[in-house]
This record gives structure tokens, sequence and C-alpha cells, in this order.
């Protein structure tokens, strides 16, 4: 769920060959972009071409979940791993996207996220957001399949609404065309690409322990990222 490029979700799918060998797995990226989801079929392909049954896509947001996973199940495959790696949980209201994770999952299925506990310094953080060119250019496929131009836009990021916000400033007055409609941006209208939340540690056990029966949790040496394993029991 959120797949980014895949990268993280390969390096589960090594582990879990190294624990099973002739373990059968069917990789399905979710993802609301079509550009990432593409981006992690290759990343499969490059890296389990050969050992991967099947992939199946989906490009769709999270608040369809429910929907998507029956299509997902099969006879084949009876057990699904829900994965939301780095940091994903931070960019969405948690307990809307808990409760939708529950939700659409059978009795044996797994939910595996990691994300990073608050450090108190999102201040700090939302200032490297804005200076990354890493981070430019993995989120200006957004705008750019919205219409517009690299040179229409520039990354920004703040700490605002308890969040790190990370968004687009219109660098000039711009028409769009998308979806049979007409969309005018101004200069200076924002755009709001990603935001990020963090939650100390014992609220993270509190609200995953509250929306799921079993749940197990490891922690950094640093306590600043969690990995935890949820089931329904």
């Amino acid at each position: 769920m959120g797949c980014g490029d895949g990268t993280k979700a390969a390096f589960f799918v090594s582990e879990l060959k190294k624990i099973k060998k002739d373990l059968k797995i069917r990789y399905c990226p979710i993802d609301i972009s079509s550009y990432m989801v593409s981006k992690a079929t290759e990343t499969f392909a490059k890296s389990h071409g050969d050992e991967i049954v099947r992939f199946q896509y989906n490009i769709s947001d999270f608040e369809n979940l429910e929907n998507i996973t029956p299509l997902l199940r099969n006879s084949d495959f009876k057990t699904s791993i829900f994965l939301l790696m780095g940091n994903t949980l931070g960019n969405f209201e948690i307990h809307e996207l808990l409760y939708t994770i529950r939700v659409s999952m059978a009795p044996s299925d797994v939910f595996v996220v990691d994300t990073a506990i608050d450090d108190n310094k999102q201040q700090e953080r939302a200032a490297t957001y804005q200076k990354s060119q890493l981070w430019n250019k993995w989120l200006i496929h957004i705008p750019l399949q919205l219409g517009l131009e690299k040179s229409d836009v520039q990354l920004g990021a703040r700490f605002q609404n308890t969040r790190i916000e990370v968004y687009f400033t219109l660098l000039k007055d711009k028409d769009v065309a998308f979806q049979d409609k007409s969309i005018r941006f101004k200069k200076g209208d924002q755009i709001i690409i990603l935001v990020a939340y963090k939650h100390n540690k014992e609220d993270l056990k509190s609200y995953l322990n509250m929306h799921f029966d079993n749940v197990h949790f490891k922690f950094s040496k640093d306590n600043s990222k969690v990995l935890a394993t949820c089931s329904r029991g």
C-alpha cells in the first residue's frame, strides 16, 4: 500500500525467501500514482522476476481498499501480507486508515507497518524536505500528471496544523485541461502534495492495539522507529 518504487517491499520479499525458498508470492502494488505502480513493478521484475508467481497492480487510493482486497484474493493465495512501509502511515489520519485496513483484512491476513516516532524536530525536518532534490525528483511527477511543467512550480515545505506539509507553489498563472475540465491556477497558489504526521511511542502502541487484536512491536535502539506486525485475531 503506497508502494513507492517497490524497494522496501522487494527487501521484505528477499527476507521471506530466506525463511521459505519455495514460497509462492504474488506482488500487488497499490498506489494512487500510476507512475509509482509502474516503478514498483519494474523494481520487482529486476530483483524477483523469476521468483514472483504473478503481478497484480491496482491504481487507487486507500479509501477504496475494502473494495480492492476481495478482488485480489483467490484460492492460490489465501494469506495476504499488507505492507505499509517508509512512514506512509504518517501521511494519513491514523484512525481512519487503520480502521480501513482492518476491515479489508481476512482473519488469516497480516498487517506489517514501519513508521517514525515523534522526536520533536518537525520544524528542522520540514526545512530538509524543502531543500532536498530527492524529494523534488520524487514528487514532481504529481504536478506533471496534472498537466503542469517543471518550470511552473517550486517545491516548499512547512510544519503546520500539527504536521509537515510538502507543497508546490505556482510560479505563474496556468490553465490546465484535466478530465474534461479546465482548472485555472494563479501565481502563488499552493498544491499540497504530501502530509506527514509523527506520533509518540505510547500513542502509536495505543492506536495499533485499539484497531488490531494481536500486535508485536520492534523498536529501534534509539526509539526513532518502530516495526509492528498486526493481525485481526
